[in-house]
């Protein structure tokens, strides 16, 4: 029997993940580098975060826009304490919403996977 936590978070992230077309994301594994899930019109893919590391959750999120290119983009990001696995390690998301039971931050961290979920939105939406 496998025992877990459920970390829930509130926001605009769940919404805007269904507008890029996915309900849930799963993350099984560990990656050998540090990387980020980018999620667009359907398709995930996990990309490279070697730059983004050290950099507390608002600056990640700023940077991550620049180089995508995606004003309207929104992640679940960690921090320097979910990076060194920290179990009070908070996801964060919209920029100060924060998932702070269960190690949520420090699972992320463990697995090297600094940005649970970013992409652009297809249609905005009305209370975010």
């Amino acid at each position: 029997m496998q025992e877990g936590s459920v970390v829930t978070i509130m926001g605009c992230n769940g919404a805007a993940k269904s507008t890029m077309g996915f309900d849930t994301v799963f993350v099984s594994g560990t990656s050998r580098r540090l990387v980020f899930l980018y999620i667009n019109d359907g398709k995930a893919e996990l990309r490279d975060a070697g730059k983004l590391g050290g950099k507390n959750c608002v600056e990640r999120e700023k940077a991550l826009m620049e180089e995508a290119g995606e004003k309207r983009l929104r992640a679940a990001t960690i921090g320097p304490a979910g990076e060194h696995h920290s179990l009070m390690a908070c996801i964060i998301n919209d920029g100060h919403r924060a998932a702070g039971r269960g190690g949520g931050g420090a699972v992320m961290g463990s697995k090297n996977l600094k940005i649970g979920a970013a992409g652009s939105l297809r249609r905005s939406l009305r209370r975010c």
